[in-house]
C-alpha cells in the first residue's frame, strides 16, 4: 500500500498575499484553484493548492467574512494554543544539504527570516514562517535511521553547540522562530558571553 501526504490544509485569511508568498518566494506552482459562491453569487471561499515537489501539495483555504468566517484568526498554532514555538510545525523535504542552503538564501533574498542550519544528528533543518505565522521548515535526512532511533530516549541535538559558537547565528536563529536565546542553549551563555 503506498503511502506519504497527499497534501496538508491550512486556512488563510489573505488569499492574495498567501498566493503571492507561495508563488513568488518559494517558487511553488498553483496546481489547483477554486471559487466557492453561494446562490447569490457571493464569494464564501478560495482555495488554492501548491505543488510542494513529490506528489504532495500544501492547501490553503481562505473563507471570506460573508460567508460568517472571522476578518482575520492566528495562523500560528502553537501561540493560539499556548504552547512553545515550533511544537506545531510543517516540514518540507529537500534532497541535499545544498539544496537546504539554497532554500536557505532565497528566503533571505526575499526578506524573510530564516534559522540557521540546525544539525539534529540525523537530519538538518531551515526554520521559517509564513507571512500568516504559519511555521514552516526545509528538511533532509543526513543518515538512515535505524532501530537505536526508535528508542524514547534524550537524544544530543548538535545545533544548540553549533549556535553556541555562532551568536550571530544564534540571534537570527531565536528571531526567526520566536523562541528564547535562552531556550535555543539549554540555559547555557553563548560563547562571546564567556569570554
Amino acid at each position: 500500500m503506498q503511502r506519504g501526504i497527499h497534501h496538508m490544509g491550512f486556512a488563510t485569511f489573505d488569499y492574495e498575499r498567501c498566493v503571492d508568498f507561495y508563488t513568488r518566494v518559494l517558487g511553488f506552482e498553483i496546481a489547483w484553484q477554486e471559487l466557492q459562491q453561494a446562490e447569490d453569487g457571493t464569494v464564501t471561499m478560495r482555495h488554492v493548492f501548491f505543488n510542494v515537489g513529490g506528489g504532495s501539495y500544501m492547501a490553503f483555504m481562505a473563507p471570506t467574512p460573508e460567508s460568517g468566517a472571522p476578518a482575520s484568526w492566528p495562523a500560528d498554532l502553537d501561540k493560539a494554543l499556548g504552547l512553545r514555538p515550533y511544537t506545531y510545525h510543517f516540514s518540507l523535504r529537500v534532497d541535499s544539504e545544498q539544496e537546504l542552503q539554497a532554500w536557505r538564501d532565497r528566503l533571505v533574498e526575499h526578506g524573510v527570516k530564516a534559522s540557521a542550519v540546525f544539525n539534529h544528528g540525523w537530519c538538518r533543518s531551515v526554520y521559517f514562517t509564513d507571512p500568516d505565522g504559519l511555521q514552516l521548515e526545509f528538511c533532509y535526512n543526513t543518515r538512515v535511521l535505524n532501530e537505536d532511533d526508535k528508542i524514547l530516549k534524550p537524544r544530543e541535538q548538535p545545533f544548540i553547540d553549533d549556535l553556541r559558537r555562532d551568536p550571530q547565528a544564534a540571534r537570527e536563529s531565536s528571531e526567526a522562530m520566536g523562541i528564547p536565546l535562552e531556550a535555543f542553549l539549554g540555559g547555557q551563555e553563548l560563547e562571546e558571553a564567556r569570554s
